[in-house]
């Protein structure tokens, strides 16, 4: 990059040659100003340019984030009649996943499947663009996505998948990885099974978070025993669960309304496993609690929480204040409520609910009313269920 300066500087017309040597060199080094810059010079002197100089460049702009540059180039190379290869559009589309630029993602994934469909001379692209294209759209798949949008995201991850499949590409380990991953959001339990047979049969055996991930599928839908089943062909394959996978078995049993087993899961992980539950574990058990109506069980697991020093948040209260409620014990949401707001916790609309039908319960309109007040000093929004308990 010195010396092509140097050419610069000393007003030499640039050449085949050089330009070459500076566009791969920007790319190394992420200069895409210096390889743009050299583009536009090549072209001034008449040196025909070739889909690599673009993807010189176009590796810069990836190594950078420099999105629109990246598409431009793009524009660029389609005016010029010049065929993006497939790691250059792997460039762009990790260009724009850098950028969170979901829909531009969407945008090179057209080019790609234009560049699949020519009909003169389909490009063929490696199982490795697809799996950059798969962790592109992923990237809309973050916790930090509205629910839609996930799910979204999710659907297209699948949807590159099965283009995969259909251009016949060898899949690896990592387009399993990706696709068990949009399976577990979209809790397409089968799929996700068939997807881990798949890799198997493959010879791109399954990792600890690919059955983290089938079992999450399957959690999502209560399929305990699919879970429990997942859990023994993990072992056989000389994995160890690791707390996600049995959070999964918590949540399914939860969903299942089977309380006593996923106690049973909390012995074995903890006991048989070696992991220690987390703030997860005791969220799923607490929600089992909740839904059986079993406030006992509920408030010894959030003792237990403090004996482990595990910090319980609004959620875990909130459910163990609804086990209390179902479960006939009104003495104890009171208690619950203030210890929670001790720890400056928040309570939210439905536990404040729950404490304010106690007061209905005891004809404690006062009380009532100061819980009201707290409500709106905490910013939470009454609903219908929480005018009808006051009402009362």
């Amino acid at each position: 990059l010195r010396l092509a300066h140097k050419w610069d500087q000393a007003g030499l017309p640039p050449d085949a040659a050089i330009g070459w040597a500076t566009v791969k060199a920007a790319a190394a080094r992420g200069v895409w100003e210096v390889g743009a810059a050299m583009l536009n010079d090549l072209e001034s002197a008449g040196v025909p340019l070739t889909p690599h100089h673009f993807e010189c460049v176009l590796r810069a702009c990836d190594r950078k984030a420099r999105w629109q540059e990246a598409l431009a180039l793009l524009g660029r190379m389609q005016a010029a009649s010049l065929r993006p290869t497939s790691a250059a559009l792997e460039c762009a589309l990790r260009a724009c996943s850098k950028a969170d630029q979901q829909e531009m993602v969407e945008a090179v994934w057209e080019v790609l499947r234009a560049e699949v469909a020519n009909p003169s001379a389909p490009l063929r692209p490696p199982m490795r663009t697809y799996n950059t294209l798969m962790r592109a759209l992923s990237g809309g798949i973050g916790p930090k996505r509205v629910d839609g949008a996930r799910r979204r995201g999710a659907e297209q991850v699948l949807l590159a998948f099965d283009e995969a499949v259909r251009l016949r590409l060898t899949l690896d380990e990592t387009a399993y990885k990706h696709a068990l991953r949009a399976c577990d959001l979209l809790g397409e339990w089968r799929r996700a099974l068939d997807l881990l047979d798949e890799s198997r049969a493959a010879g791109a055996p399954a990792d600890v978070l690919s059955y983290g991930n089938a079992m999450s599928a399957c959690a999502r839908n209560g399929r305990v025993g699919n879970v429990l089943q997942l859990l023994d062909k993990m072992r056989a394959d000389g994995l160890q669960p690791n707390a996600f996978c049995y959070n999964s078995a918590l949540i399914a049993c939860t969903r299942a309304s089977r309380l006593p087993q996923a106690l049973s899961i909390l012995r074995e992980m903890e006991i048989e496993g070696g992991v220690e539950p987390t703030t997860h574990s005791y969220a799923a058990l607490l929600r089992a609690c909740s839904g059986a109506g079993d406030w006992r069980t509920a408030v010894q697991l959030l003792r237990r929480m403090e004996r482990l020093e595990l910090k319980a948040e609004a959620v875990h209260y909130g459910l163990a204040i609804n086990a209390c409620s179902r479960g006939g014990e009104d003495g104890k949401i009171m208690s619950l409520l203030r210890e929670m707001q001790g720890m400056g916790l928040h309570p939210d609309v439905a536990t404040f609910t729950t404490a304010l039908s106690v007061c209905a319960a005891n004809n404690q309109l006062p009380r009532a009313l100061s819980l009201i007040e707290r409500m709106y000093s905490l910013e939470v929004a009454p609903d219908v269920a929480t005018y009808n308990v006051l009402l009362q």
